[in-house]
């Protein structure tokens, strides 16, 4: 399982390090990377959030992304995330749908970068359902806690209009 997170990781890295088309649908943009390297072609689509997050001496968006390949993610650049299970680095996070109640969620903090974390269940029934949800909604809020930030909890609030037309593209 832990090599399912090493390959988000090192597809974030390439996106940040690799020369990249984008498309933009609404808040939503979808990536096309290409790896230098071997060749491979790899297609994210992201949007961030509409407020902004952090403490008292860093604040920050928090960016939703989704890997065209299986694999929700955040990333909260140069803010950290809080891990919650140091045996597991997990964080626990609860998300809401429009109208709907919260539901509890678990992410996987990245091991070389607390600034990002991944869907703990990558390509699983339960990511599938997010993603369906997701689809389905006008405004996704996720609670988080960021590092430093002692206890308090964060609302990051995304716009999915535009999230379909922008998976379409993966």
């Amino acid at each position: 399982m832990r090599r399912s997170w090493i390959f988000v990781v090192l597809l974030c890295v390439v996106l940040l390090m690799s020369p990249a088309a984008s498309a933009e649908v609404g808040t939503w943009e979808v990536f096309t990377v290409k790896d230098r390297m071997s060749g491979d072609i790899s297609k994210f689509v992201v949007s961030d959030s509409k407020n902004v997050v952090g403490t008292r001496y860093r604040t920050g968006k928090i960016l939703l992304g989704y890997a065209c390949t299986g694999g929700l993610y955040l990333r909260a650049n140069d803010l950290g995330f809080h891990i919650d299970d140091y045996s597991e680095r997990v964080q626990f996070v609860r998300v809401k749908f429009d109208n709907e109640p919260p539901e509890s969620h678990y992410f996987y903090v990245w091991d070389d970068n607390r600034d990002g974390m991944s869907f703990l269940g990558r390509g699983s029934v339960l990511e599938l359902r997010l993603i369906d949800q997701m689809k389905a909604a006008n405004t996704m809020l996720i609670e988080v806690e960021l590092s430093f930030s002692k206890g308090v909890e964060e609302v990051a609030e995304f716009d999915l209009n535009g999230f379909s037309a922008a998976l379409a593209q993966c």
